[in-house]
């Protein structure tokens, strides 16, 4: 595991934890959670590395690359046709424990997971995308990385999205 600082919502607000990595982020996970506490940066070096490991590998073609979703490609999975709530884990009063912040707000929709959720432990939306509007926030790219003569441009990294931090009623 990489080791922190990652930051995990407390008392006093977000604080970062020196000790933390992402098999112990501050609360209780398990191999199916998903990986919190990722860089934007860190993730977009992350998609050259696997390209040019399964390049080697010849699991992929020369040409074929992974790369992170653009706003717009995120928000058609997430946003799922205009749903007024997504389906996934929010802050709802399970998540307001001894942990949590007094001022911060809540749902009033309760789900069984007071931080993160194992990964597809809810429904998937119409698309059949699991966890991508709730649950942990999304890294991906705001800004293309070609302009239009095909030139490389800047890289502009985001992350968006709801998280089990978030209510969904906004």
């Amino acid at each position: 595991a990489i080791a922190g600082p990652l930051r995990s919502l407390t008392p006093e607000g977000w604080t970062l934890l020196p000790d933390a990595d992402y098999d112990r982020p501050g609360f209780d996970v398990t191999p199916d959670h998903p990986a919190v506490g990722i860089w934007a940066f860190d993730a977009y070096l992350f998609t050259h590395w696997l390209t040019w490991t399964e390049r080697r590998e010849g699991r992929i073609g020369p040409e074929d690359r992974y790369r992170m979703p653009h706003f717009a490609e995120w928000n058609a999975a997430a946003v799922d046709g205009g749903e007024t709530r997504p389906t996934g884990n929010f802050a709802g009063p399970e998540a307001a424990d001894a942990a949590w912040p007094a001022s911060r707000p809540t749902d009033s929709t309760a789900d069984p997971f007071p931080r993160t959720a194992p990964v597809m432990s809810f429904p998937p939306n119409s698309l059949g995308l699991h966890d991508i509007a709730g649950n942990v926030n999304e890294c991906l790219v705001s800004r293309p990385m070609v302009d239009r003569q095909g030139r490389r441009g800047d890289v502009r990294l985001a992350v968006i999205g709801g998280s089990w931090a978030d209510p969904a009623e906004k």
